[in-house]
């Protein structure tokens, strides 16, 4: 879980400390809208922004599960 206020970022990464590595990324937007980066194998890989609205889940799961990803800002709502 992560929380975020208006115009936190979180730098792009990869989820790859956790026991199972196979397990699925959830994310759930809950109240602002935000920036949501999703990247390739490694940060030389220009990523897509995509537009979350409260409400919106993704999921990241299989070769996704591996890439690189983060939020690029967290818009005032």
């Amino acid at each position: 879980m992560n929380y975020f206020i208006n115009n936190d970022r979180k730098a792009g990464h990869k989820n790859d400390a956790e026991y199972d590595k196979f397990a699925p990324v959830v994310g759930i937007s809950l109240l602002n809208d935000g920036i949501f980066l999703l990247g390739g194998e490694t940060k030389d890989v220009q990523p897509i922004p995509i537009l979350l609205h409260s409400g919106d889940i993704f999921i990241m799961n299989g070769k996704s599960r591996q890439v690189v990803h983060g939020i690029s800002c967290i818009l005032k709502n």
